[in-house]
């Protein structure tokens, strides 16, 4: 299975500082419509191209699915994401707002069970404080203003590439 990057999407992606600037301009700012910023899709993408990651949504945007059909905000996001030749692959299960960690650690143990193997995986957020006890050594920090960016991404990639040799180790 590709490594995966669990990704949180107010804060690294949908900055404060895109926000702002949408405001600005007149634009919505409601998940559904708002325009993202090109930078940040780049930053990501940038991790997928080198880690050869898939993406599964960790976000509240992607809460608010009824019969299957998905959230405004999950379209939003997906649609502007193929533009940059991002595909998610899913979302983790909604448990509580407060534990994100344990969300994403139940989509973790549903799929290592499922395909009997070890995932690779990152988290990248801006509130951390949901996620690091169950996924420490694996969460990447972005700044909730400025968003995810090639710094981040850079580093995020050599965390993603280092678990992955650590991983392939233990499975041998």
């Amino acid at each position: 299975m590709n490594p995966i990057i669990f990704l949180d999407i107010d804060g690294p992606i949908n900055s404060i500082k895109n926000q702002k600037y949408q405001r600005y301009l007149g634009r919505s700012t409601n998940s559904g419509m708002i325009k993202l910023p090109k930078k940040n899709f780049i930053a990501l993408k940038h991790i997928i191209d080198n880690t050869n990651a898939s993406v599964v949504i960790s976000s509240n945007w992607r809460l608010g699915y009824v019969n299957s059909t998905p959230s405004k905000a999950y379209v939003n996001f997906c649609s502007q994401a193929r533009e940059y030749g991002i595909y998610p692959i899913g979302w983790t299960p909604a448990i509580n707002k407060n534990k994100k960690g344990l969300e994403i650690k139940s989509w973790i143990d549903y799929y290592e069970n499922l395909y009997n193997c070890k995932i690779s995986y990152i988290v990248i957020e801006d509130h951390i404080e949901n996620v690091i006890d169950l996924h420490k050594g694996h969460v990447i920090y972005t700044d909730s203003y400025t968003g995810l960016d090639m710094n981040v991404a850079n580093i995020a990639i050599d965390v993603l590439k280092s678990i992955q040799y650590k991983d392939s180790l233990e499975f041998v």
